[in-house]
């Protein structure tokens, strides 16, 4: 078996094991109902510059780093209308004819969602980590802020089907140098991709490893509903209306007594601030309810405003 064979049967193994995370997460990140599908590619040609050269630009790139066993580079590369119609699902609006700064921040803070996942159920010899995320659009390679390799890289292309519409993204990674030149072997690729792979241990190295018991929380959930966003909609937020804030010297406050007027900086007229959980969801202006005062929504803040808090 060549090397690129072995690749392939490494990578596609890691990738079966992690599908169903990736699956569910951008599933509830993206609002999907239906069932959403991930297939995926390994190309024979290893020039990654000749690869996402041949692919049709404009395209928004997703940048990052890996590390394992050593640090590997990734370029996730996605068609603008791809990310216009996922940023739309992401906000529950709909989608806009280009890409700006509010959909690269919105697709930026959805790979971090789907990362952390998978950061999240990869532990021991399999752990691995992600960093130095960016989104960028681009109009062709010659705007491109990294050098793609032109030997030795895996290049992964992945069809994601949200019921009856289907996207495909470009996946390109290649280990990193090492201070002293040096490229790790060919393997490592897929340890950054998808973590390390510990079913090659020697009889030295393994351990016994006893399973530990839990009572059984998941009778009933299938397909992994446990991760449902449904099963958050009765948790209680705090809703906060902010009238207006002032600094004031302790003197100052030492000094208020019954009939005190206190001056806040919010100038009559001005709408009123609404905090849920502390982070500022919309505007409006005060009304009354039978005897109970109330808040009437004027203006919700900005999609990316609204994307930035759901971290």
């Amino acid at each position: 078996m060549s090397d690129l064979d072995t690749l392939k049967t490494q990578f596609q193994s890691r990738f079966d094991a992690l599908q169903s995370v990736v699956a569910d997460t951008i599933k509830q990140i993206f609002q999907q109902e239906g069932d959403v599908t991930i297939e995926s590619t390994v190309s024979d040609d290893q020039n990654l510059s000749d690869q996402i050269g041949g692919e049709e630009f404009p395209r928004v790139l997703v940048s990052f780093t890996t590390k394992s066993n050593g640090n590997n580079q990734h370029i996730i590369s996605m068609e603008t209308a791809a990310v216009a119609q996922l940023y739309a699902w992401m906000i529950g609006a709909e989608p806009e004819e280009t890409v700006g700064d509010d959909q690269l921040e919105g697709l930026k803070e959805a790979a971090n969602q789907v990362f952390g996942q998978l950061t999240a159920v990869a532990d021991g010899e399999a752990a691995f980590t992600f960093d130095g995320l960016t989104t960028e659009l681009t109009n062709s390679t010659d705007d491109f802020s990294i050098s793609l390799p032109e030997e030795g890289g895996l290049g992964v292309s992945y069809s994601i089907a949200f019921g009856e519409t289907t996207f495909s993204f470009g996946h390109y990674s290649w280990e990193e140098e090492s201070a002293d030149g040096d490229v790790a072997e060919d393997e490592n690729i897929i340890d950054g991709v998808l973590g390390t792979d510990d079913l090659e241990l020697s009889e030295e190295e393994k351990v016994d490893i006893a399973p530990a018991e839990f009572d059984d929380f998941a009778a009933g959930a299938t397909n992994g509903q446990a991760r449902n966003m449904d099963m958050l909609l009765d948790v209680e937020l705090e809703v906060l209306v902010e009238l207006g804030k002032r600094p004031m010297k302790i003197q100052d406050v030492l000094k208020l007594g019954k009939g005190s007027v206190v001056e806040l900086e919010k100038n009559a007229g001005e709408p009123l601030e609404v905090f849920v959980n502390n982070r500022k969801l919309a505007e409006g202006e005060v009304v009354v309810v039978d005897d109970h005062f109330g808040i009437r929504i004027t203006q919700l803040v900005s999609p990316r405003e609204r994307i930035k808090n759901l971290g």
